[in-house]
């Protein structure tokens, strides 16, 4: 992974080390708030929501606001501060306070779910009727009714999010330190924070400055952006096309599209490993269009004419050999395989939890390891007892929870790449189905029916858990390698995550019951509540779940341990583990990867290390800067636009704010380009 580090010049500045100052805790506690209103409301109003790019994004402003307040010496660890609290509150904010909780109470309240009013215990909603009604279609809110359910579903986020982090924590110094896998957002952040606040390679500042530019520009001219917004009538370059209707004659039943070509999507993918794009593109195109055309051609699956990319991705997914099946197996593999292997940091890890912490220890990590394994296990006692007190049964939570720690783990070694939304809950189900639903050799019946309480709870429980939980262990990662990257201290950053996690995970439910009693959770302008929830649940009972084939998982996960061990014995294999997970799951970005696998190859080729490190990184974290900061704007634009705004004088508000957004974008930014260029 050395291809992606960026390390410090002799021109950085020296400074005394200090995190937590007035300045850095301030603007971190209101970008803090400010990321916390704009994930629930704009994300639920606009449907434009971040994980770690919103947090990308707060380096460059916050080093456009201390310009401005003549703040030229802040320290790299104080972006780290801001970096860690908005990173985790952008990851906390992802859809547990603005969609799980109402949608829990909806199914108390409303009538069309009551036939499964019996499995749902009654403190996830008040009692009275006209509070129900409130909370779905607007009206006065008794705070005083809601204080028990409110401090549930806080808990319930608190520890899920908490045990999602705390359960990766102990890899830590493997995955950041050693392995050193790049994070994305965390290279491109520390990259520009390094560049600009750090002063590092001041003649590497041209090549960001000229990215962000470009990628600005050219992302307000896309399909869906700025430009759609303030001129209706502009349609905007397209950012995708499925080519799967033209393959038919020759390839029939594959699937294959170009999507995502965005430049903060572009500079993602280019920053991923080199063997993973690979991996990736070869395994996509053996996936969806080899194996998809074999299928139909053997008659294996049935091939139905006229489809398009969603469509025969979804028979390749779930019929014949099942590649999702193939790729649930192989994501276990990749989160669990590398442990298991790192033989000599287990061996000092459990030394230090049986002996006690090296003073080594207590300098270098957040905790000591077994304050670590402490907090765990504290964690993982109290989430069993809150899905206890969803009705599942001790035993089925225990094994949950087991298998949901394995979960987070995938999650963050995919370095929030892979998409964990639709194969990891169905996942899990289709695993606690065969292990406690379905009968094993020897029995007539397995140990609990599914059209009982027990099948309701347990999908009711994993979708819940993976809503609150699900982004806690990669945006610990993510914030740590920012700190390895800048040379904040873990301890550091571990309490600006935890601040992160507090604020998200309180003040979002707050702010959400508030605007269920404003607006209502089924109204268009501000829908919060889904039947989502209960359907996962339903499915569980009905054994509604895609189906599952334990054989296919099996052969996943032993070709995922083997290029694993593989790679170990012959590190110049071009070959990852994650290229696969990412081929099976987001498919849709096969070509987009091809095109950055091209690029980064020729870059190497041409420029060598130095290029790829002195022109490349620098760019590709501009570019991504720059379709970040159109994205928040798009989101700001497209909010009003759904809220009705009027007029000022005659002239749409959208687009008077949208040549503001541009104009004080692109003029310093092209000011910066001219001073880094006559500098030089």
């Amino acid at each position: 992974m050395a291809e992606t580090e960026v390390y410090a010049g002799e021109e950085a500045e020296m400074m005394e080390y200090k995190a937590f100052t007035a300045r850095a805790i301030v603007l971190a506690l209101v970008f803090g708030v400010l990321w916390i209103f704009a994930q629930i409301i704009m994300g639920v109003a606009a449907g434009y929501m971040w994980t770690g790019e919103g947090a990308a994004a707060m380096m460059i402003i916050s080093y456009a606001l201390f310009a401005a307040l003549r703040q030229r010496n802040v320290r790299l660890e104080e972006y780290g501060v801001i970096f860690g609290i908005t990173e985790v509150i952008c990851c906390a904010s992802l859809g547990w306070a603005q969609y799980a909780f109402p949608s829990t109470v909806l199914a108390l309240a409303s009538p069309r779910y009551k036939a499964y009013g019996e499995y749902l215990p009654s403190f996830l909603a008040p009692a009275a009727e006209d509070q129900l009604k409130a909370a779905m279609y607007g009206g006065a809110i008794r705070w005083g009714e809601w204080v028990t359910p409110i401090l549930f579903y806080i808990t319930f986020g608190l520890v899920m999010f908490l045990f999602s982090m705390f359960v990766v924590m102990p890899v830590r110094k493997q995955v950041i330190e050693i392995e050193r896998l790049p994070f994305p957002v965390a290279t491109v952040s520390a990259t520009v924070v390094r560049m600009t606040a750090g002063r590092e390679h001041p003649e590497r500042l041209r090549w960001l400055w000229l990215g962000l530019l470009i990628g600005f520009l050219v992302g307000i001219l896309q399909e869906g952006f700025m430009l759609t917004k303030m001129f209706p009538g502009f349609s905007g370059i397209p950012i995708s096309h499925d080519f799967t209707p033209n393959l038919q004659d020759l390839f029939p039943g594959s699937a294959l599209m170009i999507t995502g070509l965005t430049p903060d999507l572009i500079a993602w993918a280019y920053i991923i490993p080199l063997e993973t794009q690979l991996t990736m593109v070869l395994f996509g195109i053996l996936f969806y269009v080899v194996i998809a055309t074999i299928q139909v051609r053997l008659g294996w699956v049935t091939y139905e004419p006229g489809g398009g990319w969603y469509d025969y991705s979804y028979v390749v997914w779930l019929r014949g050999i099942s590649t999702i099946h193939l790729t649930e197996g192989t994501y276990f593999a990749a989160a669990i395989v590398p442990v298991l292997i790192s033989t000599a940091y287990l061996k000092r890890m459990f030394r230090s939890v049986v002996s006690g912490p090296t003073e080594e220890e207590k300098e270098e990590e957040p905790l000591t390891y077994r304050t670590m394994w402490a907090i765990i296990v504290v964690l993982f006692v109290a989430a069993v007892g809150l899905l206890v007190m969803l009705r599942m049964p001790v035993i089925m939570a225990v094994v949950m929870m087991i298998i949901q720690g394995i979960t987070f783990h995938m999650y963050m070694r995919s370095i929030g790449a892979a998409n964990w939304s639709i194969p990891i809950p169905t996942g899990i189900q289709r695993l606690m189905n065969m292990i406690f639903f379905q009968p094993w050799p020897g029995m007539e019946k397995g140990f609990f029916e599914p059209m009982s309480q027990a099948g309701f709870s347990t999908g009711l429980s994993d979708i819940l858990t993976l809503e609150a939980g699900s982004g806690g262990g990669v945006s610990s990662m993510e914030t740590f390698r920012f700190a390895f990257l800048t040379r904040m201290k873990p301890k550091d950053m571990l309490k600006a995550q935890l601040i992160g996690a507090f604020m998200s995970l309180t003040i979002g439910i707050l702010l959400v019951l508030f605007l269920l009693g404003k607006f209502g959770g089924l109204s268009e302008q501000m829908k919060f509540m889904y039947g989502y929830v209960v359907t996962r649940a339903a499915n569980q009972m009905r054994v509604n779940l895609g189906g599952f084939s334990f054989k296919i998982f099996v052969a996943g996960f032993i070709l995922g341990a083997a290029i694993i061990l593989a790679r170990i014995r012959f590190p110049w294999l071009p070959i990852d583990a994650y290229g696969i997970v990412l081929a099976g799951l987001l498919n849709e970005y096969i070509l987009l990867y091809m095109i950055t696998l091209i690029l980064k190859y020729f870059t190497l080729k041409i420029g060598g290390t130095r290029g790829y490190e002195g022109v490349a990184i620098p760019f590709v974290a501009g570019l991504a800067t720059g379709g970040i900061l159109v994205g928040i704007y798009t989101g700001i634009l497209s909010l009003l636009d759904a809220i009705g705004i009027q007029p000022i004088a005659g002239v749409s508000t959208i687009l008077i704010l949208g040549i503001i957004f541009i104009l004080i974008t692109v003029i310093p930014t092209i000011i910066a380009i001219i001073r880094a260029f006559t500098r030089a």
